[in-house]
C-alpha cells in the first residue's frame, strides 16, 4: 500500500476543526503518512490560529497550505492532491477518526485492484450511515467514539461490498485512480458531494468500483456541512452527463442492499446493552403496530408492554408473516427486523409439531441470548416449545387473550355459529374437521383430537413460571378447565385524557356507534339485523361504524347508517366528538378475555350498552360504565333497550359520571405489574456469539431480500394479468367479437400477442 496524504480544507469553527485534528494525531500513524490543512480567506481565525499552532509544534508531516483566495471544497481538494504523489484521503474537518482508521480504509481500497476509493462507515453519510441508514445519528447512548467502534470492530463482517459511489466527509483515492479519472470538476456544479459522484462515475468508464469500509467508523457531527445528495439543480446536470450511472445509483439507493449491515450493528448495539432478552411469541405483528388501523386487542396489548419496557428488556418478537416468520426487535435506542429463512411453507400449521420450527426457535433462544420467553399467543407457533423449555430452563409467562387454550377455534364458536361449552369430543372433532381453517389454519390429524390438544397445553402450562389473564372471567374460564392452575390478574392498560363528559340534552339525533373488526364473534349478525331492524322507524336513532364489516355496502343502503372505516386509536376521542356519538354497543357473542373496544369507549367517556359475558359483562357491571343485556336478547328488545337509555336522561347522567370516575388501567400502571413479573425472574445473559449472530443475520436478510423481490414480482404478476385479462375483456365486448366463431379466432390471436409482450 501506498503512503497517504490526508487533506482538510479548513472551513468549520475552531471547535470541529480542533477535534477532528486531535482525533487524527491520536489515531493516525504520521510517521508515514501526511495531514495537509488547507484555510482560505474564509477561514475562521481561530481555526487558523489553531492550524498554525499544529504546524509550529513541528509535528512530523503536518502541512498548513494558506491561500489569499475563498477555495471552493473542489478547489481546495485539487490543490491538496496536486501537491501529493501519494494517495489521498479527503476529510470534512467536521468528522472525528477512530482507532486504526486510516489502516482499516486502506485495506478495504486494497483488498482488489480495481477499488478507486473507499468510504467508512459513518454517523450522518447517506450512503454509509450507522445504526440507521440515510439517517442523521448520535454516538449510540451507553458508547463513546472509542467503545462504538470496538464494538463495530467486533461485530463487522469486512465485505468492503461495493457501492455505487463514495462520499465526500470521508473518501480514501488511490493516486492511480486519480491519474487516470483526473482530478474534480471545479466548476460544473456548485456543490461538493456532486462534484465526487462525478468523479466516481468516471473511475466506473474506466473501470474502476467504490467500496464501503464497514469496519472502520469516522464520526460525522449532524449538522456539519452539507456534504450528502446533491440538490435538484445539480443532481439534474449528473443526471444528464451520466444518466446511466445515476438510474443505478438511485435504484442502489432505494433498495440499499447493505441493509444487513445496519441490522448487524444495530443487533448488536441491542445484545450489548446490558438488558436482558424476552423472546415474545404472538400470531400477528407489524414492525410499528401503531402505524396500522386494524390490529387485534393481543398485538395492541404486546406492543404497548413493549413500548412501556423497552428500557429495561430488549424485547425479540417472533410471528407469523405471509407464510414465513419475522423477528421485529426492540430495544431502548432502536428497532430491527428481520424475514426469517424456514422451509416451513406456511405458518399455520397442518399439525401440532414441527421439526423445522424447532430448530428456528432454538437457534434464536441461542443467538439472541433469550434469558425469559413470553408467549403472547400461540397461534402460529407449534408445541415443540415444550422440549425446548424442557432442555433450556428457560423462565416462561403465558399472556392469555381467549380460550386458544380450550379450543383450537379461538373462540369456542361452533360450527353453528353459537358459543359452546359442550366437551362432547364427536361434536368437537366435527366441529374441527369443518371449521379448523378458518379461524387458527388448524387441521388436526385424525389421532389429534381436543384431549389431546388440551393435554399439550396442560403441558405447556405446567413449564410456566407465571400465567396472567386480562380478567377475572378470563382466569375462572380457564381454571374451569384447568383447575390447579395459579393465574395472576393483570388488566391491560390504555391512557385516557379526555376530560369532556357526554349529556343527552335537546338533542333531536342520537348517535350510537360500533368500533373494530366486526365479525360474527363481534356480533356481526346482531348489527346487521338491528341497522335493518330500526330503518322501518323514524327515532332519530343514527348508528356509526368505526372500524370495519365486510358488509359495509349494503347496510349503507339504510339512512340510519354511517359506514366511516378503519380509524387510529388515537383518533378515537376527535371521531366520537365529530359525530357527537352517545353510546356504544358491543354485542360479542363469546366470553372477551378483555375487549379493547369497551376500554376505548370507557377512555373516551362514553358508556355501553352490551352483552352481559366474559370480561365484557364483569367490567360493565364493576364500574357501572353501562346496561347490560342478555345474550339471548332479541333485535326488539335491543333496538328497545336503547331508546330506554336514550328516553332515562338523568340515568345516563348517573353512568356517564360512573363512566368519567372509573378510568380503565393506564399503559404505565399496566407495565409496572408487568415488571414486577419479569424482575421475578433471575433472567441469564450470555456472552454474544458475534460470528453466529453476523451468520444469522446475513442469511436471513438475504432471504427476506429475495423474498420481498418474490412477493413484487407477483404483485407486478397480478397487476399484468389482470390488465391483460381486462384487454381480452375489452377485445371481447368490442366489434362483435362477442360472437362465438370469431371469438374463438380472435382470443388464441390475442394471448399470442400478449406472450410476445411477456405481459402473460
Amino acid at each position: 500500500m501506498k503512503n497517504c496524504d490526508i487533506i482538510i480544507h479548513a472551513n468549520c469553527a475552531s471547535d470541529s476543526l480542533e477535534k477532528c485534528i486531535e482525533s487524527i494525531l491520536k489515531n493516525t500513524d504520521l510517521q508515514n503518512n501526511r495531514l495537509v490543512i488547507i484555510c482560505d480567506k474564509s477561514a475562521d481565525e481561530k481555526a487558523i490560529a489553531f492550524a498554525e499552532t499544529c504546524t509550529n509544534k513541528k509535528i512530523k508531516n503536518v502541512l498548513l497550505i494558506k491561500s489569499e483566495e475563498s477555495l471552493t471544497l473542489e478547489k481546495a481538494a485539487n490543490i491538496g492532491i496536486k501537491l501529493s504523489d501519494d494517495d489521498v484521503l479527503l476529510l470534512s474537518p467536521g468528522t472525528e477518526a477512530t482507532k486504526g482508521w486510516l489502516e482499516k480504509i486502506q485495506r478495504c481500497a486494497y483488498s482488489a485492484e480495481n477499488i478507486a476509493t473507499s468510504t467508512p462507515l459513518s454517523s450522518s453519510v447517506p450512503i454509509a450511515s450507522i445504526p440507521n441508514y440515510a439517517g442523521e445519528n448520535e454516538i449510540p447512548k451507553g458508547y463513546d467514539l472509542e467503545s462504538f467502534q470496538s464494538l463495530i470492530d467486533r461485530a463487522s463482517y469486512r465485505d468492503y461490498p461495493e457501492i455505487p459511489a463514495g462520499n465526500g466527509r470521508c473518501l480514501f483515492i488511490k493516486r492511480e485512480a486519480l491519474d487516470n479519472a483526473g482530478f474534480f470538476d471545479e466548476g460544473a456544479y456548485g456543490e461538493w458531494q456532486c462534484a465526487v459522484e462525478d468523479f466516481c462515475y468516471r473511475c466506473l468508464n474506466r473501470g474502476y468500483r467504490h467500496a464501503l469500509c464497514d469496519d472502520a467508523v469516522v464520526y460525522s457531527k449532524s449538522g456539519q456541512l452539507s456534504l450528502g445528495n446533491c440538490k435538484s439543480a445539480s443532481d439534474e446536470k449528473l443526471k444528464a452527463k451520466y444518466p446511466f450511472y445515476k438510474e443505478k445509483t438511485d435504484k442502489w439507493h432505494d433498495c440499499y442492499p447493505l441493509e444487513y449491515i445496519n441490522k448487524n450493528i444495530g443487533y448488536n448495539l441491542c445484545l450489548n446493552n446490558h438488558n436482558a432478552n424476552i423472546l415474545v411469541l404472538v400470531h400477528a405483528w407489524e414492525q410499528r403496530p401503531y402505524d396500522h388501523k386494524d390490529i387485534g386487542g393481543a398485538t395492541l396489548h404486546a406492543y404497548d408492554l413493549i413500548k412501556g419496557l423497552a428500557s429495561k428488556y430488549n424485547f425479540h418478537v417472533l410471528a407469523p408473516y405471509n407464510g414465513v416468520y419475522c423477528l421485529c426487535s426492540y430495544w431502548e435506542t432502536g428497532e430491527e427486523s428481520v424475514t426469517m429463512y424456514s422451509t416451513i411453507s406456511d405458518c399455520y400449521f397442518n399439525g401440532l409439531f414441527s421439526a423445522e420450527y424447532s430448530k428456528m426457535l432454538e437457534g434464536l433462544i441461542r443467538i439472541f441470548n433469550i434469558g425469559m420467553i413470553h408467549i403472547q399467543h400461540m397461534v402460529g407457533h407449534y408445541f415443540d416449545i415444550i422440549n425446548i423449555l424442557s432442555k433450556k430452563k428457560i423462565p416462561l409467562l403465558i399472556s392469555l387473550h381467549d380460550l386458544y387454550s380450550i379450543c383450537p377455534l379461538v373462540n369456542r364458536i361452533d360450527c353453528d355459529g353459537k358459543y359452546c361449552i359442550s366437551s362432547d369430543e364427536a361434536k368437537c372433532s366435527y366441529c374441527l374437521s369443518r371449521n379448523g381453517d378458518i379461524y387458527a389454519g388448524i387441521k388436526l390429524k385424525k389421532t389429534e383430537n381436543t384431549s389431546v390438544w388440551k393435554g399439550l397445553w396442560g403441558k405447556l402450562f405446567s413449564y410456566a413460571d407465571s400465567i396472567v389473564a386480562p380478567s377475572e372471567a378470563e382466569k375462572g374460564i380457564i381454571i374451569s378447565e384447568y383447575g390447579y392452575l395459579n393465574i395472576d390478574v393483570i388488566e391491560h392498560g390504555i391512557d385516557a385524557s379526555v376530560e369532556e363528559t357526554f349529556d343527552i340534552g335537546p338533542d333531536t339525533e342520537f348517535n350510537v356507534a360500533f368500533i373494530g373488526c366486526i365479525t360474527k364473534i363481534k356480533g356481526k349478525k346482531i348489527i346487521e339485523e338491528l341497522i335493518h331492524y330500526a330503518s322501518r322507524f323514524n327515532d332519530n336513532i343514527h348508528f356509526h361504524l368505526f372500524g370495519h364489516i365486510d358488509s359495509s355496502k349494503s347496510l349503507q343502503a339504510h339512512k340510519n347508517f354511517t359506514y366511516h372505516g378503519p380509524y387510529y386509536r388515537n383518533h378515537l376521542s376527535k371521531l366520537f366528538n365529530e359525530n357527537n356519538i352517545k353510546l356504544v354497543c358491543i354485542f360479542s357473542i363469546w366470553p372477551e378475555s378483555y375487549s379493547y373496544t369497551l376500554a376505548e369507549s370507557i377512555a373516551n367517556n362514553v358508556p355501553v350498552l352490551a352483552m352481559d359475558i366474559g370480561a365484557v359483562g364483569e367490567r360493565v357491571k364493576k364500574n357501572k360504565s353501562g346496561w347490560l343485556l342478555k345474550t339471548d336478547a332479541s333485535i326488539p328488545e335491543i333496538y328497545q333497550a336503547i331508546k330506554d337509555i336514550f328516553k332515562d336522561k338523568e340515568g345516563y347522567r348517573n353512568v356517564v359520571k360512573s363512566v368519567s370516575e372509573n378510568k380503565p388501567v393506564s399503559i404505565a400502571g399496566m407495565c409496572s405489574e408487568y415488571d414486577k413479573l419479569y424482575s421475578a425472574f433471575k433472567l441469564e445473559r450470555k456472552k454474544i456469539e458475534a460470528e453466529k449472530l453476523r451468520s444469522f443475520l446475513k442469511t436471513n436478510y438475504l432471504y427476506s431480500v429475495s423474498f420481498e423481490m418474490k412477493q413484487n414480482a407477483f404483485g407486478r404478476e397480478k397487476k399484468e394479468i389482470s390488465a391483460a385479462y381486462e384487454e381480452v375483456i375489452a377485445g371481447m365486448l368490442s366489434s362483435n367479437t362477442w360472437r362465438i366463431g370469431r371469438f374463438l379466432t380472435w382470443f388464441p390471436r390475442k394471448i399470442k400477442d400478449l406472450i410476445k409482450q411477456n405481459r402473460v
